[in-house]
Formats: structure tokens, C-alpha cells, sequence
């Protein structure tokens, strides 16, 4: 059991991966974050996940931007590792984010396309 952030963190046993319990108070943004992580530990395709800390912060011309997920991923044809960092919203259209959300969300796709990973933002794990 690992705490971050208020929230408790622990190895799903059945599935190896995931978050069990949260003591931060409940919320749409927690309901979400969790539905995403149940949904990546049932994957067989993905190999690991974690939601980013707070602490984790990129440095962009409008602020620092803390992504949400990094995920390991087998990729399609089976054969390598593909490395994926994905900022979950409550849209994945990014015109619909607020000017503030939207402006870090396309600091965050330059950041990491220069480092050479698959960035996205995601309304839920389908879209992993």
C-alpha cells in the first residue's frame, strides 16, 4: 500500500494493478479516475499504469501541467512496449476544455512529442 495524494494505493489482487480504496473525498473527477483504472487492470494489453503525482509537473510557457496516467502498452501487432501518457477530462475535444486546461493540454502534447511519446487526451480507458 503506497499513499499519494490522499489517496491509498494498493495492488489489485486479481487483477496485479489497480486502485482500491481512496480516503480523498469522493468526487466526479475521483469517480472518473477510478472507472479509468479498474478498466486499464482488466486490460491484458496493458502491462502497467499509474496515475501521475502531483509532484510530477511539466514546465510550459502558460504554467506547470501535471498529465494524469502513464501507461506501458503492448502494441497492437503484439510485439513492443509503447509508452503513453494520458490526461483524462470529461471531454476529449480539446475546445471544449477551459482556456486554461486546453492551453496546458497543448504544452502537454508539444512537451511529450518532442520526447517522443503518444500523448492524448482521454474521456475514458476505451480510449487508451
Amino acid at each position: 500500500m503506497v499513499r499519494v495524494d490522499g489517496a491509498t494505493l494498493t495492488m489489485n489482487e486479481e487483477t496485479g494493478v489497480g486502485i482500491e480504496t481512496y480516503s480523498a473525498p469522493r468526487s466526479r473527477l475521483i469517480d472518473r479516475e477510478r472507472e479509468i483504472a479498474d478498466r486499464l487492470g482488466k486490460r491484458e494489453d496493458i502491462k502497467l499504469f499509474l496515475k501521475l503525482p502531483r509532484w510530477f509537473k511539466v514546465t510550459t510557457p502558460v504554467g506547470t501541467y501535471n498529465p494524469d496516467w502513464a501507461v506501458v502498452k503492448q502494441a497492437d501487432d503484439g510485439e513492443p512496449i509503447v509508452y503513453l501518457v494520458r490526461e483524462s477530462k470529461g471531454t476529449d475535444v480539446i475546445t471544449e476544455l477551459t482556456s486554461d486546461d486546453r492551453d496546458k493540454v497543448l504544452a502537454g502534447m508539444k512537451h511529450f512529442s518532442c520526447l517522443g511519446v503518444d500523448y492524448k487526451v482521454i474521456k475514458s480507458a476505451n480510449q487508451i
